[in-house]
């Protein structure tokens, strides 16, 4: 019994010794780097690769914890493709900027063959030090993607246009709210003349077409988009490219007849069709003196 009771305080303590250690190297990842060599911190990461202006820029600070660091390689990928090497840093603190073309140059991809969704990510290796030669194990990723800035709040005329059966012809006027949600998409809110604010991605035109009280926050049952989480059409700005995306509580989908911009840039008319018939034709006017980017359907 005492020598079964040994051995099992063996065991025990030899479980013990190796958890302690397994803890010890989780605590501190980087313990054996750090005794021997350089720990390379990438802070300071900011931007997106902009479609809409290929002179936009992204940066990052490359700095260094440890032993002196002489240079290290930075290389960079598309999509997960096989790394290029964009160039070498000798001296830290870096501050690191590029461009579209600097992200694509020399990787066999042009900037016009990037689409919104592509990622381009950085990483590093060669950290060379004056006890050796060794990898960085960090990388920083950029989306590309287009800036879409159209919330806020603006005058609206909107004519009740389609072959639905409803009154065309009819003009609601108001205040109209692009609730920007991130990533280009926006929920619509009216608020007619002297009515309350509707979730409305109409654009006012059901007020005028279906003759609805703009002051009675009932008539939103009877309203497209009846609900936040179902049945819900949003305004998608896709790189100045405006179009609707899901479908409304009844399963009607929405696209646009025509979108411009006027010369002066302060008006936006939008002119929509559903699959029910029910159509509209919305001018936007920006009262915040900015003017509407290059909008197209």
């Amino acid at each position: 019994m005492k020598k079964s009771f040994f051995y099992l305080g063996l065991t025990l303590l030899a479980a013990v010794l190796v958890t302690s250690c397994t803890k010890d190297e989780d605590q501190n990842p980087f313990q054996e780097l750090e005794a021997k060599g350089a720990v390379v911190n990438i802070t300071d990461v900011d931007g997106f690769f902009d479609l809409t202006d290929p002179n936009a820029t992204v940066t990052f600070t490359i700095s260094t914890l440890g032993e002196s660091v002489s240079s290290l390689k930075v290389w960079k990928s598309i999509n997960g493709a096989t790394p290029v090497e964009q160039g070498t840093v000798s001296s830290f603190p870096s501050v690191q900027t590029y461009s579209v073309n600097d992200a694509v140059a020399g990787t066999g991809v042009s900037a016009g063959d990037l689409a919104v969704g592509d990622v381009i990510t950085y990483s590093f290796s060669d950290v060379v030090t004056s006890s050796g030669t060794f990898p960085a194990g960090k990388s920083v990723g950029y989306d590309v993607k287009c800036p879409s800035d159209l919330g806020g709040i603006y005058d609206f005329s909107t004519e009740s246009t389609g072959t639905a059966p409803w009154t065309t012809g009819v003009v609601t006027t108001g205040k109209i709210r692009f609730d920007d949600l991130g990533s280009g998409t926006y929920d619509l809110y009216t608020t007619p003349t002297g009515g309350v604010e509707f979730l409305d991605i109409s654009m006012g035109a059901y007020f005028g077409g279906w003759g609805y009280d703009g002051s009675d926050a009932t008539n939103q049952n009877s309203m497209p988009n009846t609900g936040l989480s179902t049945g819900r059409v949003q305004l998608s700005d896709l790189c100045n490219t405006l179009s609707f995306k899901g479908a409304s509580q009844w399963g009607e989908t929405y696209t646009f007849n025509n979108v411009s911009v006027d010369g002066t840039g302060t008006v936006l008319t939008l002119d929509w069709i559903n699959s029910y018939g029910e159509g509209g034709i919305a001018k936007i006017t920006r009262t915040d003196g900015t003017t509407w980017p290059p909008l197209t359907k």
